[in-house]
Order: C-alpha cells, then sequence, then structure tokens
C-alpha cells in the first residue's frame, strides 16, 4: 500500500511540487500564471520521462491512462464540489437536518471512493507498461519526493515526521 501510495504521489504530485511554492500567487511574481505552471509541468514531466527512460510507446500508453483517469474523474470532482457545497449549506441552517447531512455524506465518500478505485485501475495499468527497473526508478523517485514534501511542510510549520493522519490540518 505504501508503494502504491507513493507512486501516486509522484505522478499527482510531481507537476504541482514547485508551481506553488511560496510567493508564487503574488501579482509581481513572473513566475505566476497559467502559462508558467503549465510550462513548469512540462518541463518536470520531460524529466520524468528522462529519468525512466521512457519509450514513445510506454509514453503514448501512459498519456492514454491519464487521460482516462482526469476524463472519468472530472464528473466526479464537479459532483463533489457540488455535494460539499451542499454540506456546507445545510450544516449552517438553523433547523439541521441529521437525515440529509449523513446522506451528502455518505455520497461524498462514494465519489471518493470511486476517485480511489479509478487512481488504482490507471496505476495497475501503468505498472504493466513499466519494466521492472522503471518501477523501481519510480520508488526511488518517489522516495526522494516525499522526502523533500516532508521537508517543505516541517520549514512552513504544517507538520513533521511524528504528525499522526489528518495532523497537520490544524
Amino acid at each position: 500500500m505504501k508503494k502504491l501510495f507513493a507512486v501516486i504521489l509522484i505522478l499527482s504530485l510531481s507537476g504541482c511540487l514547485f508551481a506553488f511554492g511560496p510567493g508564487n500567487d503574488r501579482d509581481d511574481n513572473p513566475r505566476k500564471g497559467k502559462d508558467f505552471k503549465q510550462g513548469q509541468m512540462k518541463s518536470q514531466k520531460d524529466n520524468l520521462i528522462k529519468e525512466l527512460g521512457l519509450s514513445k510507446d510506454q509514453l503514448r500508453a501512459l498519456d492514454k491512462f491519464r487521460d482516462e483517469n482526469v476524463k472519468q474523474n472530472m464528473g466526479i470532482h464537479k459532483e463533489s464540489s457540488e455535494l460539499h457545497i451542499a454540506l456546507r449549506k445545510e450544516l449552517t441552517k438553523s433547523n439541521l437536518n441529521e437525515g440529509d447531512v449523513k446522506e451528502t455524506e455518505s455520497k461524498i465518500l462514494d465519489l471518493q471512493k470511486k476517485i480511489l478505485d479509478n487512481q488504482v485501475k490507471s496505476l495497475k495499468e501503468m505498472r504493466r507498461v513499466l519494466t521492472p527497473e522503471q518501477l523501481k526508478k519510480l520508488n526511488e523517485l518517489s522516495e526522494q519526493l516525499e522526502d523533500k514534501m516532508l521537508e517543505m511542510r516541517v520549514e512552513r510549520g504544517l507538520g513533521g515526521p511524528d504528525m499522526g493522519p489528518g495532523m497537520m490540518m490544524r
């Protein structure tokens, strides 16, 4: 499970690791904006392709898996967002309806499970495309990314290695 999490982490965060660093939201920041972030993610994708030594066939297959996953999850994310808004509205009502809260909560959890199921399916497909050496390298890169993310959270005061699940949300 840890390896699966590591693969999900590197795929989902590799493009975002530096794009959303401190100060990137300032108006005077030359690195702000969609074009910079897309360029940054393309550069990081290119580095990942080079590090893993992916062939054109592997790259096409991985892009196909990613595109399918994104397509499947877009509607789910939209629906989930709408349900979160509905839940917040319900929770702020003076006459709270516990049944509606539970029902909305259940729908949100079902959608989160669908997203996770799609990610797992996509990662299983990806594993079939990569060689054992590439998987090993991907795991190494993932561990490095996890270490960097932890270091960034600690620097920002958002947690550390001894923090338990959910502790970083305080």
